[in-house]
């Protein structure tokens, strides 16, 4: 069968024009469509990458929180390795007057006495300038004393810094000021030292 147009020219150009603007706007709708889907997508995904965040950040705080206690330990080990370190520079020290003290009571001749010790450290690896005064009945104990100081292995720059007699009629003796360095060092210490 033969199909024949016998339509006026002007109605089948406007069928073109009518087809033309159909698929135009079906066209533009599928368009539309596809950017709702496009849209619709990437909503659903910011929602997902939203949900994953959160989850992300739960876990974050998790490990915060069981981080929390292991950082509390770190602090209190750094305490416990200071006052540590406290206890084992007191214990150098102590040890080292012990030894200071004895040497010292090993020098003192039998008609001498000590009446004042005092030590003043010279920096953070302290060597100790010693200053000590006292009595004896004469000059050549104070003079046999120096000596056997200067002889010790513990200190240099044994030093008479004064001597001069005791005018007391009971009690005729010398009073003496000597300076000394310890050799050794005293550690230095978070307390402040002696």
């Amino acid at each position: 069968m033969v199909k024949i147009n016998l339509l006026p020219l002007k109605v089948k150009k406007s069928n073109v024009a009518l087809r033309l603007y159909t698929y135009v706007v079906m066209g533009a709708a599928l368009l539309v469509l596809i950017m709702v889907l496009v849209l619709v997508g990437l909503v659903g995904g910011a929602r997902h990458a939203g949900k994953a965040l959160a989850a992300v950040e739960a876990k974050r705080q998790a490990i915060a929180d069981k981080i929390k206690p292991i950082n509390a330990l770190l602090d209190q080990e750094k305490e416990v390795m200071n006052r540590k370190q406290l206890i084992y520079n007191l214990s150098l020290n102590q040890g080292v007057w012990v030894t200071i003290l004895s040497r010292l009571a090993a020098q003192v001749t039998n008609d001498m006495w000590l009446s004042t010790l005092s030590a003043t450290p010279e920096g953070k690896e302290q060597a100790l300038q010693i200053n000590i005064e006292g009595f004896a009945y004469h000059k050549i104990s104070v003079a046999d004393f120096l000596a056997n100081l200067e002889k010790t292995d513990i200190f240099t720059n044994v030093k008479l810094e004064g001597l001069s007699d005791k005018n007391d009629p009971a009690m005729k003796s010398v009073q003496f000021k000597i300076s000394m360095t310890y050799k050794g060092y005293i550690t230095a210490t978070a307390g402040g030292g002696q």
